[in-house]
């Protein structure tokens, strides 16, 4: 069966050449992490593993799940002193953001590709104690070679969302396999315990934990000084406004460069940062908001703004803090069928929150703020200029709102607590 992985790995592989080959010579942050990639770790490293320290594995794929981990690292940190921890992503970006959440001490790489022979190289190399992965991440050879050398697997803040259900079901006789090698599956709702278990998880080893986004913490909005600072920044005036359209794709930079200009015609303080899910599209974004009439400015070249309407983010890691100064924000990847993004983070800031139809990848959050009224569901343009109108026409229902947002994410936390008792009772027993 190993071998028949390695087959459809490598036709896998082989389809995906030429984007591999164009990002290998023409994007140089790509570079950086190919040796890991392919199971060669920097000498570095290698030395810090060799020092014999006992080691846990986390896995998150990209910026939304190194994020997610942040509460459990740290709690990690404090459950198991004695091991390091070692932190792998598969994207630069979630690289990145592991590189500023790791500790003194701690290694943060590229996660291998999942062929026998790499994998293999790899695990020997760390030797880790436990593996966790965040949210879903199925990698045949990797867990079975894991499952060989006796390493305890636990997949923690599962989530399967409908579609990737459909995607896996087609496929359960090839992952079921796999599932039964993992010790412990942390899933963060009722249904999705249940597509993981008709996937073929053990029923006993599938627990339903909560969703680990909840712990996140935020900015803290009652920081005055910082969001002094910030406005200041941002050339925001006193009595002006910010409309914040955090990780926006494809497709939603016009909405919402049409609903600003609907809007800025009765709010003149009004002024609007975009924050695009991927840097490389601000080329695009800058031609749109020329054309929709307005002058853009990039965030990190503030000191040369002239009075621009339009800030686009070009920065990594930074949003969070921006949605401090937001008076409303509009979540992107909704509008589009991506699957929306993180909400917590401006709700834990009580700030008016408006996001589209399409949040599949964090449906139990928007679920939960909407049942308490602490966000607005806009089906289309039209709502969304509607929306954004009632709320900067009044700051009472903005302040309720916001407020209401807060509570929601303050009910629901604890899930990361409850993942690290079972993973501390899994390690302890593995």
């Amino acid at each position: 069966m190993n071998i028949f992985y390695d087959i459809i790995f490598i036709i896998y592989f082989i389809f995906s050449l030429p984007a591999f080959l164009f990002k290998l010579i023409f994007w140089r942050k790509y570079r950086k992490g190919l040796g890991m990639r392919f199971g060669i770790l920097p000498d570095p490293i290698r030395r810090d593993l060799k020092i014999g320290k006992r080691c846990i594995w986390l896995h998150a794929v990209s910026v939304g799940e190194i994020t997610a981990s942040r509460p459990l690292l740290e709690d990690l940190r404090t459950k198991f002193p004695e091991h390091r921890l070692v932190i792998s992503t598969t994207t630069e970006t979630g690289n990145q953001v592991a590189m500023k959440l790791a500790k003194p001490g701690e290694i943060v790489i590229y996660f291998p590709l999942d062929m026998r022979s790499i994998v293999r190289r790899v695990i020997n190399d760390i030797k880790p104690e436990m593996f966790l992965m965040m949210e879903t991440e199925i990698w045949p050879n990797f867990i079975g070679y894991l499952h060989k050398m006796g390493i305890p697997v636990a997949l923690v803040n599962g989530r399967i969302s409908q579609r990737s259900f459909k995607g896996y079901m087609l496929i359960r006789w090839l992952i079921s396999g796999t599932l039964k090698k993992l010790g412990l599956f942390c899933m963060q709702t009722e249904s999705d315990a249940q597509r993981i278990i008709a996937m073929g998880a053990p029923r006993d080893r599938v627990k339903v934990t909560g969703n680990m986004k909840f712990d996140i913490p935020g900015e803290e909005d009652k920081d005055e000084g910082k969001k002094s600072l910030l406005r200041n920044y941002l050339k925001l005036a006193n009595g002006d406004e910010l409309f914040v359209a955090g990780s926006t794709h494809k497709g939603e930079d016009e909405i919402i460069l049409r609903t600003y200009k609907r809007l800025a015609d009765r709010h003149n303080h009004l002024r609007l940062l975009i924050a695009p899910r991927h840097l490389e599209r601000l080329g695009h974004i800058e031609r749109l908001t020329q054309r929709a009439g307005f002058v853009p400015v990039r965030f990190s070249r503030m000191q040369d703004d002239r009075g621009s309407n339009v800030i686009l983010l070009d920065t990594i890691g930074q949003l969070k803090w921006i949605y401090s100064a937001a008076t409303i924000v509009f979540i992107g990847g909704s509008l589009v069928p991506q699957g929306g993004h993180n909400m917590i983070e401006p709700a834990s800031l009580e700030k008016p929150l408006l996001f589209g139809p399409h949040v599949f990848n964090f449906q139990e959050v928007a679920n939960v703020l909407l049942n308490r009224k602490g966000a607005i569901l806009v089906k289309d343009e039209k709502e969304l200029i509607e929306s954004c109108e009632r709320l900067l026409s009044s700051s009472e229902e903005r302040l309720k709102m916001g407020r209401r947002a807060k509570e929601s994410i303050s009910e629901n936390r604890g899930a990361t607590s409850r993942n690290v008792h079972l993973i501390a009772s899994s390690l302890l027993t593995g």
